[in-house]
């Protein structure tokens, strides 16, 4: 197994480790993602490979090569929706009710923002700490390890939930080991001559024109 793929289950397997019921990670949990699963303590975390470079500067042609590895990890969190969406819809309600009914909507909106930016917090203090440097693999596996980026999207709509993504993106350094791939055996016993057509019947051999 080359390196990306004990680095990004160590990655996930070090989230579950130290989720302490803060939030759930994909993988380790057999539920749903229905936005009724992510509210508060439901919040969910994904974790996968996403690109990987091999500088020609950092190995040789027969390896170890070095291998430069990008991590997202995925973050989903909703909030119940408190509006009364019948009611913006009602062309016979009043104003002063639509305006209750929209401002309710915003707040799930501000309390999902809230959820989200504490599940960063978390996330990045996790896969930051120093105690998880290497993701309890062996020292020397994978180096450099840095959340560079934290991205948020816009909150969504979906039934009485207010659902908000975002993401992170962890990068490091790992030495990948060339090891071939494994052939297949072939039995000698097997005929695997290739018969072409031919205009005597019962034989084989290439066909002439008349």
């Amino acid at each position: 197994m080359m390196q990306f793929r004990r680095i990004r289950d160590s990655v996930r397997r070090t989230l579950f480790q130290h989720a302490h019921g803060e939030f759930n990670v994909v993988g380790f949990q057999k539920r749903g993602k229905g936005a009724s699963w992510t509210v508060n303590k439901g919040r969910l975390v994904e974790v996968y490979f996403t690109r990987g470079t091999f500088p020609k500067t950092g190995g040789s042609v027969n390896g170890p090569n070095k291998h430069n590895i990008s991590i997202r990890i995925d973050l989903t969190v909703s909030q119940p929706a408190k509006g009364d969406i019948d009611t913006i819809k009602n062309p016979a309600a009043s104003a002063d009710e639509i305006a209750r009914a929209l401002s309710d909507m915003k707040e799930a909106d501000l309390l999902a923002d809230e959820s989200m930016d504490e599940l960063f917090e978390l996330v990045y203090n996790i896969l930051m700490d120093a105690r998880n440097e290497t993701f309890d693999l062996k020292k020397g596996q994978l180096a450099s390890r840095w959340v560079s980026d934290l991205t948020k999207d816009d909150p969504i709509s979906r039934g009485n939930y207010t659902i908000l993504t975002g993401n992170c993106l962890l990068t490091c350094t790992a030495s990948e080991q060339v090891e071939g791939y494994k052939g297949v055996e072939v039995d000698p016993n097997i005929d695997v001559t290739l018969e072409l057509e031919t205009d005597i019947p019962g034989k084989a051999g290439v066909q002439t024109g008349a």
